[in-house]
Order: structure tokens, then sequence, then C-alpha cells
């Protein structure tokens, strides 16, 4: 069972699945977080770009490797509570 820390998210499993280890590509996954409906976005960028969202959505982290769903609710958890 998936500690979700009592927020709401959905696409945990989808943004698992998206997540890769790119190793020395250059490439990134970004994850974001939607504080409102708690939906979970995932992007690929290259470099230093990155997605912009409305305010409401965070960015959570951005990673080269794979992450769990476990690890994925975890760091949302944990920018949560820096909010």
């Amino acid at each position: 069972m998936i500690n979700t820390h009592g927020l709401k998210m959905h696409g945990l499993k989808k943004a698992s699945g998206q997540t890769i280890n790119w190793r020395s590509r250059g490439w990134h996954t970004q994850i974001s977080y939607d504080t409102e409906t708690g939906d979970i976005y995932t992007n690929d960028h290259c470099g230093e770009n990155w997605s912009v969202y409305p305010p409401e959505v965070i960015t959570v982290c951005h990673t080269g490797r794979h992450m769990t769903m476990q690890q994925i609710a975890d760091a949302i958890a944990e920018s949560m509570a820096r909010m």
C-alpha cells in the first residue's frame, strides 16, 4: 500500500512509469503536482528546460532516474510540507 501522506494523488502509477534512467543523456523528467486536484504531471526535458504551470501546480522535482510510486508520493508530501 502506498502512503500518500493524507494527500489526494491521481496518476502515481503513470508518473512512476514515465520516469526512466536517462543516464548521462542530458535529459530529465519534471514531476509536478496540482495542489487543488491532486493530479500529477510529468514532462521530459533536455538541459535546463522545464514546464511552467499555473501557481496551483508546483514542481516537485526533476529526476534523471526511475522513481517508484512511493518515492514520488514522498517527494510530493515533502514539497507540500515546505509550502
